[in-house]
């Protein structure tokens, strides 16, 4: 058994660092878009391949749907979809492993109204899910600034999560949500083109 483990985490190390390859949006099958939809809008397939990388993951079912608090249908359903797009694979002796660290999204050129309608789902349950309130930092700001600026603060802040996931992978100890969303308050009317029959 020790053997066993030894082989599957060697295999994991040195499996992780390749990329999903995964065909473009307009050439999916149907069942392939089901579930790549599912994974950008569904928190808990995301959670289940997040989980994975804790030292004290336990791969059973059971285990997954408690240590996140989700029902037993959610965890199998997030584990087998995992497994179709090739995220993760299950072991002989029962285990799961990732098959991959990165997944470019941008490649596959999924329409923004998918991305658009994924990030607003995950963002309304994520902050429904907001129950430790004393280890949670809450904050709404409504600035004035431009859209260059307002730009350059969301690759900033997208840049500061993905450090902080690198940093977190060398010691992880639990799985966090993290949403943010920029929305013009008061967008520029569309100047509007004067007609004059002079």
């Amino acid at each position: 058994m020790e053997a066993i483990e030894r082989q599957e985490r060697y295999e994991y190390v040195q499996v992780k660092p390749a990329p999903v390859t995964a065909p473009k949006w307009a050439d999916m099958s149907g069942p392939q878009r089901e579930a790549w939809e599912n994974y950008i809008c569904l928190w808990t397939w995301r959670a289940v391949e997040s989980l994975i990388a804790l030292p004290d993951f336990n791969p059973s079912l059971k285990a997954i749907a408690a240590r996140l608090g989700i029902s037993l249908t959610e965890a199998v359903e997030a584990v087998e979809g995992l497994e179709f797009i090739g995220i993760i694979r299950r072991t002989p002796n029962g285990g799961i492993i990732r098959s991959t660290m990165k997944i470019d999204l941008y490649a596959m050129q999924i329409p923004h109204r998918e991305v658009a309608r994924s990030q607003l789902l995950i963002s309304a349950e994520i902050n429904s899910r907001i129950l430790d309130f004393e280890n949670v930092r809450i904050a709404n700001f409504v600035i004035p600034s431009s859209r260059s600026t307002i730009k350059a603060l969301v690759t900033a802040i997208e840049k500061y999560i993905l450090e902080a996931e690198s940093d977190g992978l060398k010691n992880p100890e639990e799985v966090f949500g993290i949403n943010f969303a920029v929305a013009s308050l008061s967008p520029a009317p569309k100047q509007k083109l004067e007609t004059s029959n002079d």
